[in-house]
């Protein structure tokens, strides 16, 4: 089953994209970082207010002066049914998502013979002076809510509390300029002769990012969550400096931008987070206590002369040992290749004596060539400690409470896959009920969806996204909680575990009252029901197809028993 519509339309007539410039030196430096001068974002406006009409207000406002008083007598008659609302809500969110009047009045036209019966008249010219004013109207309420929402309100002139952070579709370019950043910045250390230890904790390689991906031609470094939400915060306080004012900005105040960013608490956290996670690499102790334990174990084996064993005593680990070992083992770290660090370390052999302090070559040789599994051993416990959620000094890590940005992308992309199933069936039914209708509100501009659809997915709100997301987090929580094989995924239990988490009450309150629907005691569950037993059915399939791919290439290795076997045998 492939969560996508094969309906024909391109990207382009779903999404509009605006240009972001980055200032580089010159050409030839981005060329070098294999950067693009030009970042492409999507633009999007649309928010659920946009999607919000009320045909009544339409009808009160299209009298007209110059006609006869019959005819505004039987205009004052008039009044709109729910059928040229449903007629017209599929037209107005079409012009919302491709902002093509052409198009609008061209399918608009197509219920002028339908006048009498969408607005309860016998009379079809009265009918026909209201339905041809309706598009402008209809363009008219699509502009005022998009002027409001530049301005920070609602369409009923209500101020909107500013956003407390980027959506989505922001975050995929901010990585984007944090690579450069790292990039530049070793760049000038590199020309300097020296890196420092914080440019090295900025180079730890981050989640993967599909943004970063489809635009670097291998020149960035992937930034850490906490450095993506650093500069998260000094975006929020660039644009609220910029939007004190309507004047135009002669001199942006950068001091007083940078002075509230950094005296930020929640920046100061994650700036020590970063530095702190230097204990996780490499750094100078360990490397000292790699050499001290390779001479105890050499010294205990008893397999050298006593002058070789009086030599190994005198080797002390030099600065430029770290700082050799150092790029290799991030290196390794990046692309998990045993050969290439083998390969790039046995080319500090003849400076063996140099890097180790002692004057004995074959002395030295000895604790050089078991310095690479050290490494990797080094690089493995750090690993398998963040898996059972532990730093490498052994303290207990708190459980992540949210999904990195990474994961983000395919999220929506499942959000947009369940809308768009849900809206088929019911098509099918020959109903759409309200709250899917409030599900169809387009969300913000996602990139992930932007370069997977075809066309036929919806653009989940950020609502139903956090849903999915509280939703996934509890899939997991159950399915880590033994480490045996789950044979029968417990999906009552994960859905009851949602369906009665209050914040996913209060974000389902929130998607069907943004359509205005009165919930009702039968049925403002159902549709969420659906939405959730359709997330946990994908999940569950993706949870099986991944564990048997994984085992069969398992298989294939050590030609093992097969499956059904091995599932008895574990069970």
């Amino acid at each position: 089953m492939e969560p996508d519509s094969h309906e024909e339309k391109t990207e382009g007539e779903l999404f509009q994209s605006q240009a972001i410039n980055v200032d580089f030196e010159s050409e030839k430096e981005a060329e070098e970082l294999g950067i693009d001068s030009v970042l492409d974002t999507d633009e999007s406006l649309l928010v659920d207010d946009v999607y919000k009409l009320d045909i009544s207000v339409f009808i009160a406002e299209t009298e007209t002066p110059e006609a006869d008083d019959e005819t505004n007598s039987g205009l004052k008659k008039v009044t709109s049914t729910p059928k040229l609302y449903q007629a017209l809500l599929p037209i107005y969110q079409t012009f919302c998502r491709k902002k093509n009047q052409d198009t609008l009045l061209k399918v608009f036209y197509g219920l002028i013979p339908q006048s009498c019966e969408l607005l309860n008249c016998n009379d079809f010219q009265v009918a026909n002076l209201i339905m041809i004013q309706l598009p402008d109207f209809l363009v008219g309420h699509y502009n005022t809510v998009i002027q409001h929402q530049k301005h920070g309100e609602s369409s009923t002139g209500i101020t909107c509390d500013k956003p407390s952070e980027l959506n989505s579709a922001e975050c995929g370019p901010l990585a984007y300029i944090g690579g450069y950043i790292i990039s530049k910045l070793t760049q000038i250390n590199k020309k300097r002769g020296n890196i420092n230890e914080q440019i090295q904790a900025l180079l730890q390689t981050g989640p993967a990012n599909s943004f970063i991906a489809n635009r670097t031609r291998g020149g960035l470094t992937l930034p850490s969550g906490d450095l993506i939400n650093i500069l998260e915060a000094a975006e929020l306080a660039f644009r609220d400096e910029i939007n004190r004012s309507e004047e135009i900005i002669r001199n942006i105040p950068t001091d007083t931008i940078y002075n509230a960013v950094v005296e930020n608490p929640k920046v100061k956290s994650l700036w020590e987070n970063i530095v702190m996670s230097r204990s996780l690499a490499l750094d100078q102790n360990a490397v000292d206590g790699f050499v001290e334990a390779i001479k105890s174990r050499i010294i205990e084996e008893n397999l050298y002369a006593q002058e070789t064993n009086s030599g190994l005593k005198k080797v002390t680990s030099m600065p430029k040992l770290y700082q050799a070992l150092l790029p290799i083992y991030q290196t390794f770290c990046r692309k998990k290749n045993q050969d290439t660090l083998l390969k790039v370390f046995y080319g500090l052999i003849p400076q063996s004596c140099e890097l180790l302090n002692c004057n004995d070559f074959q002395v030295a040789n000895l604790i050089m060539i078991q310095l690479p599994d050290f490494l990797v051993g080094h690089y493995n416990t750090v690993i398998q400690h963040q898996k059972h959620g532990e730093s490498s000094t052994g303290i207990t890590c708190d459980k992540p409470s949210e999904l990195n940005s990474a994961e983000c992308g395919p999220l929506a992309y499942i959000g947009g896959y369940i809308i768009s199933k849900l809206t088929q069936i019911n098509k099918k039914r020959g109903n759409i009920n309200e709250q899917i209708q409030a599900l169809l509100q387009t969300g913000p501009a996602n990139s992930f969806i932007a370069n997977r659809t075809r066309g036929g997915l919806t653009l989940p709100s950020g609502d139903l996204i956090n849903i999915l997301e509280a939703a996934e987090l509890a899939f997991r929580d159950e399915i880590n909680r033994s480490e045996e094989i789950i044979r029968n995924i417990p999906t009552d239990t994960i859905y009851n575990a949602v369906v009665e988490n209050p914040k996913v009450k209060s974000l389902w309150e929130n998607i069907v009252m943004s359509r205005s629907i009165q919930p009702s005691s039968t049925t403002p569950k159902l549709c969420l029901e659906n939405v959730l037993k359709l997330f946990l059915k994908v999940q569950s399939f993706s949870y099986a197809k991944d564990y048997i791919s994984k085992y069969q290439i398992k298989e294939k290795q050590g030609k093992n028993k097969a499956l059904r076997n091995e599932l008895k045998r574990k069970t």
